[in-house]
């Protein structure tokens, strides 16, 4: 792997731990009665999942493959993460 792909790994990898960190974030707004920064933090969430998917198209096939499952589970915290009414 090119150094320049393996610092795309590296960023992906650390934008999941972001979006994970800025969801729990966004459910401890949300336990203290503030919707509104609850909304903001997971607005954030999602431009950084835009951000992943972005670096992911840029990587090969095999690059991509082990974070397929990964990026899903993201999404389907992010998608459960939003209060229902």
């Amino acid at each position: 792997m090119h150094a320049q792909q393996r610092i795309r790994v590296e960023i992906i990898e650390a934008d999941v731990q972001s979006v994970f960190g800025l969801i729990d974030a966004a459910h401890a707004a949300a336990l203290l009665g503030d919707t509104r920064s609850a909304q903001q933090v997971l607005a954030s969430a999602e431009q950084v999942y835009d951000d992943i998917e972005q670096r992911l198209v840029k990587l090969q096939d095999l690059e991509r493959a082990p974070f397929l499952a990964l990026v899903a589970e993201v999404r389907r915290e992010l998608d459960g993460a939003y209060p229902t009414a």
